[in-house]
């Protein structure tokens, strides 16, 4: 999959749908792991992948145009960082949901990512069976549960 800042929509979206998906952006540096991101996502319905961004210096101005409902940041992106990037995107929008991603569990980096504003931290390697999970426990609302 060819990976630009530009927002990409769902092949299976529609916009008639009785019930609206859920609607995330991802940042991360890394190729391969925002392909495999990609890959994992597209097998739940109920997600509409939004946004796809490999690097932080266009985040904030991503999120305001692709609106999403939450965003996958991996934490040590390159540029900015994603630290920084919780920061900014919680200036922007401070409801917004950030699901922190990382390779490793370091608590330090955790507890920093959740004093400015992330609502949960996961690692890399606990995403396939915590990641749709957390997405779905964020996004409870009658707009999800229709």
């Amino acid at each position: 999959m060819l990976q630009t800042d530009a927002p990409v929509r769902s092949p299976n979206a529609t916009t008639s749908n009785a019930r609206e998906k859920i609607r995330v952006m991802l940042v991360d540096d890394s190729m391969i792991l925002l392909d495999d991101t990609v890959a994992f996502l597209q097998e739940y319905p109920e997600i509409e992948l939004v946004g796809t961004i490999c690097s932080t210096k266009n985040a904030v101005a991503q999120a305001d145009l692709c609106a999403p409902d939450i965003v996958l940041l991996d934490v040590t992106t390159r540029g900015m960082g994603g630290l920084a990037i919780i920061a900014e995107l919680h200036a922007f929008k401070p409801a917004l949901p950030v699901i922190v991603l990382d390779m490793i569990s370091m608590e330090s980096v955790q507890r920093a990512a959740r004093a400015i504003g992330a609502a949960i931290c996961i690692t890399k390697v606990m995403a396939t069976t915590s990641l749709v999970p957390a997405i779905r426990a964020l996004c409870q609302s009658d707009k999800f549960n229709a």
